[in-house]
Parts: structure tokens; sequence; C-alpha cells
């Protein structure tokens, strides 16, 4: 179970009230056009290619993740220590009177057994060629942990990743070489008319046809050992570059918005410049606001800048968000001629902007939650919060209850009056069916872009050549740290005193 910290970094909660006396006296009718608001434009700014442009230009922005280790403990290393090496793989397989199994047979004291037990552990000896790349692919992780945690230069975690995924496809192949070699030394064996003798010998087998049976037996045990050490370092390996993408996407998230944010307003422009220059200096983030100079050219201004540290935040109408214990909240005005009476959507706009912020915090799931006494004004905030949370970034599906894995919580919860709502309850009409329709028709389009540029993202600092001659560099430099290491430990050994019997 994860701790309450934890949770709140993955779950977003975001409150919308409508007004500072939360419009409880304010009809919907009241509000001029306030149920005919369509318009596009704005937001743009938070589009998929709108936020792509903008972490391109800022992408030095990006921090690699310095709390993530590779491990000096590869999955290959894990797959070697643990691999079949011994007879034990044939142990539960039952002799021909079913009453004792190969693995008591097998370790009997007769010379035919004996002979059995050592043929069979020699074919599951590590091949050298296995070895060899199980030594590159620890070269290769030391090189690309190294590359991950290069302050200058610095390289994309993403293509990081990708190296990290071809490594552990070569590993992968080398695994199954391994295997295959395994396999193809049982099947010689049982050519061999002495091993055959024996092997009959020793378990009881009096036919060529019991023999034959057995050895699928074995064929097949060895094979399910096989499946499930490769299983094992396949499901290891894919966490890694999993975890690897997801902080890349998450860093993504965060640049793209505050250079969304950087433009688009002046005081966010201060506080996110006040913010970068307290952190680089490695300073509280102050409650005062203080005048910084930054260096737009540098485009890597938003470096050591939090979100959960900006202690001002605004929509991109202009209106503030208040943020406390991870929860952002905000409050519609009460009245305005200007903010309801126009071509623009302002409501949608502070929506997206507040589902926005929250997504931007690498969070996966949010928590909506709308606040009015007119239940049909409500009912709608509770609709545009769910579109406003689709155009985020957020996707409708499931996740597993930190508190209780058996059940699972909505990716978007819509809480309306204080009652959750089902995306049934909130467009429970042909009309708003069709709404809704028509805002999944635009997510799942800005899914397939966003998607897209997360697994294309063809760095302009991190382009294929370039990490390849730094990796191919950095396992150099791996080889050469080893090699001198170990004719060190050699002149020690061959220095140190002999030890008088």
């Amino acid at each position: 179970m994860a701790d309450p910290k934890e949770v709140l970094t993955q779950v977003g909660s975001a409150l919308v009230s409508g007004g500072k006396a939360l419009l409880d006296n304010v009809p919907v009718a009241l509000i001029p056009f306030g149920t005919h608001l369509k318009t596009e434009q704005r937001m743009e700014l938070f589009s998929p290619d709108s936020m792509h442009k903008q972490f391109k230009a800022y992408e030095t922005s990006a921090k690699g993740p310095d709390q993530i280790k590779l491990g000096s403990k590869t999955p290959f290393d894990e797959y070697e220590k643990n691999k079949v090496k011994n007879t034990d793989v044939f142990a539960e397989i039952k002799t021909q009177n079913e009453k004792e199994n190969f693995g008591h047979k097998i370790n009997q004291d007769t010379d035919p057994a004996k002979a059995v037990k050592k043929a069979l552990e020699d074919i599951l000896v590590t091949d050298d060629k296995t070895t060899a790349a199980q030594k590159e692919y620890a070269n290769s992780v030391t090189a690309l942990n190294n590359l991950l945690h290069s302050k200058t230069p610095r390289y994309q975690v993403e293509a990081v990743a990708s190296k990290l995924q071809e490594a552990n496809a070569d590993a992968k192949k080398a695994i199954e070489n391994q295997h295959k070699l395994e396999k193809d030394k049982l099947e010689a064996l049982f050519k061999e008319d002495d091993f055959k003798t024996k092997l009959k010998t020793t378990m009881g087998l009096s036919t060529d046809t019991q023999l034959e049976s057995f050895k699928k037996e074995m064929e097949t045990k060895l094979d399910k050992a096989h499946k499930d050490a490769l299983s094992k370092f396949e499901s290891s390996v894919t966490e890694e570059v999993k975890s690897l993408h997801t902080q890349a996407e998450n860093e993504r998230r965060r640049v793209a918005w505050l250079a969304t944010m950087w433009h688009h307003s002046n005081a966010m422009k201060q506080e996110i410049a006040r913010v970068a220059e307290l952190n680089k200096q490695g300073k509280a983030a102050a409650a005062t606001t203080i005048s910084v100079n930054v260096n737009e050219k540098g485009l890597a201004i938003f470096e050591n800048v939090k979100i959960e540290d900006l202690q001002y935040m605004e929509g991109i109408t202009g209106l503030p968000m208040n943020v406390k214990d991870g929860k952002y909240s905000m409050q519609l005005p009460q009245y305005g001629f200007l903010y309801y009476n126009t071509r623009h959507d302002n409501v949608l706009y502070d929506l997206t902007s507040l589902a926005s912020a929250v997504y931007a915090t690498g969070a996966n799931s949010i928590n909506m939650k709308v606040q009015h006494k007119d239940e049909k004004w409500a009912m709608e905030l509770g609709r545009r919060s769910f579109e406003a949370c689709l155009r985020a970034g957020f996707q409708e599906g499931t996740f597993p209850d930190p508190k209780d894995p058996s059940k699972s919580l909505s990716n978007i919860t819509t809480v309306v009056n204080g009652k959750s709502k089902t995306v049934d309850e909130l467009f429970d009409t042909p009309e708003l069916q069709a709404r809704l329709q028509e805002m999944r028709r635009v997510a799942a389009q800005q899914a397939t872009q966003r998607k897209n540029y997360i697994e294309n993202p063809i760095s302009k600092t991190t382009n294929s050549d370039v990490i390849k001659n730094a990796l191919q560099t950095e396992k150099a430099k791996v080889k050469d740290a080893e090699a001198e290491a170990e004719k060190q430990a050699e002149l020690a050994q061959n220095s140190a005193p002999a030890q008088t019997l």
C-alpha cells in the first residue's frame, strides 16, 4: 500500500467553486449566455501540438532523474544467478513405477546415476558467449547510468531509455541462444547410446518407448524453466524502461506547462522566475515577490522549477488558482459581464487551466469537485470539468485503489455538490451523449498526437548519432576502469607477503 504522500502525487485534486459565495444566489439563467459558450481559440494553448512546440523550445530544462539508478546488479546478473544449472529442474519427473521420482534416482550412489547426472549438468553450463554477453550488458548499463546522470553534457532520459531497450534486446537474444544451446545439447545426449543405456538403468526404464516418453518430460520441464527465466528477465527490464519513460513524460508535461504559462502571463512569468532563482540558489521558495531577471535565450530556465513550489498560479483568463496541500482550487466570478458574456468559453478555459496544472505535476488521475446551489448549472460545470480533464490529457479508465488494490478508482472523478457523478449521469440525454462522443473523439485524436510525440521525440540535443557515440565512449571508459581495477588487484595480490603455514 502506498503511503498518503505518494498517493497525493499520483492523484491530483481540483476544486471549482462558483464564485466567492459559491454563486448560491445567482441562478444560471441570470448568467448571460451561460449555457451557450463554445470556442476553441484559446484552448489551443493546451493542445498536444502547442505543448510539444513549447517543450521542444525549452527541452534543455528537462531534468534527468537523479534519483533513479539502473543498478549494479543487472537483470542479466539475476538471470545467471537463478538459471537452471543442475538436475533439480527434472527432480519431480516420476519414474516408471511412479513411486520414486528423478530427484531420488539421480542421486543414487551408482556409477550410471553419477554419469547421467554429470552429463546433464554439463549441458546446463553457461556458454562463454552468454558470459561475454552478460559482461557487455553490465558495461552498457553502467555506461547508460553514467550518461543518465551526466550534467555536462546532459542527455535526455528518453534517449537513454531507448538505448537501454536496445541493450535489453541484445541480452534477451543472448539468453534465448543459451536456452537453444541447452535444448540442442539435451537432444544430442539422447542420440548417445551410452547415455541412453545409463539413463534407462538409473530410472528403471525397460523400453525405448518409455525412454522417449521420459525424454519428452525432461524437455517439457527444461522448456518451462527457460520460459519462466526469460519472463522474469523481460518483466524486470520492462519495468526499468517504463520507469525511465515515465520520468521523461513527466518532465515533458512539466516543462511544456511552465513554458506555456511563462509566455501567456507576465504574472506567471515573474513567479516562475522567482522560484527558478530561489531553487537554483538552494533556498526555499519565499512568500514575498522578488524581481528576477531571466535570460530567455538560455532555454533552460525551468530546470529548477517544481509546479508545486509556485505560490501564485492563474488560468489563461487571468483568474487566480489556489494551491494548498497538493490540492488546486479556483473560484469562478460571481458576476462578470466580460467573463460570461463573450464568444470565449472562459469557464472551460479556466477549468482546463486547472486540470492542466494537475496533469503537469505527473498525475494520471484527478478528482474534480464543483459546487453551485443551482443543480442544473452545477451539473453543467461537472460536464465542463470532465471535458477539461480530457483536454488536459487525462484519459478515461481506472487504476487500483492504493488503499485496497482489489478495488478500482476512476482516472477522472467528477464530484458535483458533494456527490460523485458517473459519465452516464453527467451526460444523461441523447443531446448530451452526442456532446460526450465529440469530446471523446477529440480526446482520442489528441491522445494519439501525444503518444506520437512521446514515442518519436527526435530530440535536438540527443539525436541517435550523439547518444550512440556517447554510449560507445562511455563503455570504453568503463572497460578501461575495470581493466585498471583488475590490474591493481593483481599487483596487490602478488605483492602480499606469503603466509607461513
